[in-house]
């Protein structure tokens, strides 16, 4: 076990369908679905437990958007490298994705440290 008491820090949307720039219609409505389910079947639980455990409420609780790369994430998986660094496969899914997961690191790291000075103060 590693030291500390976990909590949650957010959840990641992935694998949906996009129009355009954005969540295509149905995605999006499912979307939404999932933010309540996330706030009354985690959020709301951890924090009758401890209020420090869900300190996001559901509206920052979204990490980031993964949508779905299609083949590319299968090639990354099969030579066993990040969805960017493929050889071959799609040169936007690459782009995309590594600006995806770069804004998931991010938020992860700027909670994390935020919980830490939150902890030390």
């Amino acid at each position: 076990m590693l030291p500390g008491t976990p909590r949650f820090m957010g959840h990641i949307p992935q694998r949906f369908k996009t129009y355009g720039q954005t969540m295509a219609q149905v995605p999006a409505r499912f979307s939404h679905q999932v933010e309540k389910r996330v706030y009354g079947d985690v959020i709301a639980v951890l924090r009758k437990l401890d209020p420090s455990l869900a300190s996001v409420g559901v509206s920052e609780s979204r990490l980031g958007l993964v949508k779905d790369f299609a083949t590319t994430a299968q090639e990354a998986q099969e030579q066993g490298v990040p969805i960017w660094q493929v050889h071959g496969g799609n040169e936007g899914h690459k782009t995309e994705a590594r600006l995806a997961f770069r804004t998931i690191a991010k938020a992860i790291i700027a909670r994390s440290q935020s919980r830490t000075r939150h902890s030390s103060a």
